[in-house]
């Protein structure tokens, strides 16, 4: 379902914001990406809650203002200038502001993704390496 709605939204916005259609798979790939990044980062905070009710809460309580700061809700354009600031910091204001410079920009892809791809990577690594901790630990406490 997801993948069936995000190839729909990709193509009705390469369509209206006549974007290059070479760079769908650039975009394909920045979405995947991107994902991954934000999830490690929910799933460290859900890892740390004791209960799943309370992971639950704050998960959405994370999300919200990354959605809303980051660009994902309102166009950092739209934003006040300290908003804007604080959201080009947050993880998804990053990676969206990345790829909104390359597709409606036309900025080259290797300067313009070659920096947020990094810091992702680098931020994806660890927490993946702090969750695969965490789930290792919790499943040992589980089984005693």
């Amino acid at each position: 379902m997801f993948l069936t709605v995000s190839v729909v939204l990709m193509v009705v916005g390469v369509a209206y914001f006549d974007v290059n259609v070479t760079l769908l798979p650039l975009l394909i790939f920045w979405l995947v990406f991107s994902g991954v990044v934000i999830w490690q980062l929910l799933l460290f905070f859900s890892l740390l809650m004791p209960s799943r009710k309370s992971a639950n809460i704050i998960v959405n309580a994370a999300m919200m203002p990354l959605a809303m700061l980051g660009g994902s809700f309102f166009p950092a354009e739209a934003m006040s200038d300290g908003l804007a600031k604080i959201g080009s910091y947050l993880p998804n204001g990053m990676l969206l502001k990345a790829i909104k410079d390359v597709m409606i920009r036309g900025e080259a892809w290797q300067s313009a993704l070659l920096w947020p791809f990094v810091i992702g990577l680098v931020m994806a690594l660890v927490f993946w390496f702090i969750n695969l901790k965490m789930v290792k630990k919790l499943a040992q406490e589980a089984r005693s």
